[in-house]
């Protein structure tokens, strides 16, 4: 049995430090249980392409297929088979100002209004995504029809929400906060990609997905990427994984309590 023997400013001493040092880990600036991109401490696009734990999406989950099925009819979208991902050369122009991002570069489908294109994060660290929050931030030029982020677990089974045109900020890098544990996460809209079993405890892959409309001309990608004749384009700035703001404090004010117990 673990006993704490503490008295006056010893216990003090330790509430202090507890509340200091949990008051910061609970909180959303903490350091991510996982971050890639332009976040204080994480890994950069580049060394995460390199180590393989990002790959192009070419095709589309169930879900995905039966909600643009739904919205556009069968033959009106197409996911992109030339798909190019890269990290910015941190170029300095008004639209990254040397900020780490990854650029996601496609060759539209031709034949139909929407292309999609998508990509993947291998999540090869702890897979249980319970009392967490999703940061990530996103450029998205005008022509993008949606954006969409889905869960997958080690079955296969998807958790997923999206943004539509009208309400999806064009041409502006914009902040994102979800809830993966809410199926009706506040600022996304709740989509189809709802699958009753999946497991918030076993996901295996974060995907990211940007639709373009075919019959807009979108402007040359960032510096580094292939000019394709009929291309579009986005950008995603950073991608993290976070304790939720109140875990911290409730673990802090268990640790103080077991500390004064037996004063």
């Amino acid at each position: 049995m673990l006993t704490f023997q503490l008295k006056g400013f010893g216990t003090l001493l330790l509430a202090v430090s507890v509340s200091m040092v949990l008051g910061s880990a609970g909180l959303a600036s903490a350091s991510p249980i996982f971050g890639i991109g332009d976040c204080l401490g994480c890994q950069s696009w580049q060394s995460a392409i390199d180590a393989g734990n990002i790959q192009a999406a070419t095709t589309l989950t169930a879900e995905e297929d039966a909600f643009y099925f739904n919205s556009l009819g069968s033959s009106n979208f197409a996911i992109s088979t030339n798909i190019e991902l890269y990290a910015n050369p941190n170029v300095e122009d008004d639209l990254f100002d040397g900020r780490d991002a990854l650029v996601m570069n496609w060759e539209a489908e031709d034949g139909t209004d929407l292309t999609i294109a998508a990509w993947e994060y291998v999540y090869d660290v702890d897979p249980d995504l319970t009392g967490t929050t999703i940061l990530l931030s996103a450029l998205a030029p005008v022509g993008i029809w949606d954006l969409s982020i889905e869960l997958i677990d080690i079955n296969g089974r998807v958790r997923g929400w999206f943004i539509d045109g009208t309400t999806l900020v064009n041409g502006v890098w914009t902040n994102y906060s979800l809830d993966p544990s809410n199926p009706n996460s506040p600022g996304f809209l709740p989509g189809p990609i709802q699958d009753a079993l999946f497991d918030l405890t076993q996901v295996v892959t974060i995907r990211l997905d940007e639709a373009g409309m075919t019959t807009t001309t979108f402007s040359a990608p960032p510096a580094g990427g292939t000019v394709f004749a009929n291309g579009q384009w986005n950008a995603w700035g950073n991608l993290q994984v976070i304790p939720e703001p109140g875990t911290g404090i409730l673990l802090g004010l268990g640790l103080l309590a077991l500390a004064t117990r037996r004063r």
